[in-house]
């Protein structure tokens, strides 16, 4: 399973149990609120949607479940 935690300018992936993350991006353009979301070993996700910020327009889009992620 993997944790993605969005916060300010960050976006980090990370192996659910690891505390360092496999990915650990900062973005100029973009902003998120304080998030995690969760990908089960099946690959789905655990929460509904994703919300995030572009300049001064705020943005969400709904999470679909699209089948298992391969290693």
């Amino acid at each position: 399973p993997y944790r993605v935690e969005l916060n300010g300018d960050r976006f980090r992936l990370f192996r659910q149990q690891q505390s360092i993350p496999i990915i650990d991006k900062s973005f100029s353009l973009l902003s998120f609120p304080n998030q995690s979301l969760t990908i089960n070993a099946n690959g789905f996700w655990q929460q509904q949607q994703v919300e995030w910020q572009e300049g001064r327009q705020q943005r969400n889009k709904q999470l679909t479940n699209f089948g298992v992620i391969n290693e």
